[in-house]
């Protein structure tokens, strides 16, 4: 089969894929885990570089990719989204992993103050 790519998979554990050209609601978006070509279905525009959920994301599940969390929805995103700033939050690792926001508490600090208290609610939504 000979499919054009228009989306890379970072790491088989992946649950979302990074658009490299711009693809329109109705399009395939291609990517290849392995050897397989895979597709999913564009449910809306999709801009360059931006992500694509691979399965239905709910409201506070990790986002994956490279293996890895980049953070948590804050509202749902229905396989063949867009995953963006608009509906995805990133949570200090730190955070993960404690009762409390004293990492938080100290990024007003620097200017922060509205990315900690965002911060604040993805973790909150993140311990459900």
């Amino acid at each position: 089969m000979n499919m054009e790519i228009n989306a890379l998979l970072m790491n088989e554990k992946d649950n979302v894929v990074t658009c490299v050209t711009e693809v329109a609601a109705g399009q395939d978006v291609v990517y290849r885990k392995g050897q397989e070509f895979c597709t999913v279905k564009a449910e809306e525009n999709i801009p360059y570089c931006h992500k694509v959920a691979l399965v239905d994301l709910k409201k506070g599940d990790e986002v994956i990719k490279y293996g890895e969390s980049l953070g948590v929805m804050t509202e749902d995103a229905a396989k063949g989204h867009w995953v963006s700033h608009n509906n995805l939050v990133s949570v200090p690792r730190v955070c993960r992993r404690q009762d409390d926001f004293r990492i938080l508490k100290h990024t007003s600090k620097f200017g922060v103050k509205h990315r900690r208290s965002k911060a604040q609610n993805a973790v909150k939504l993140f311990k459900k």
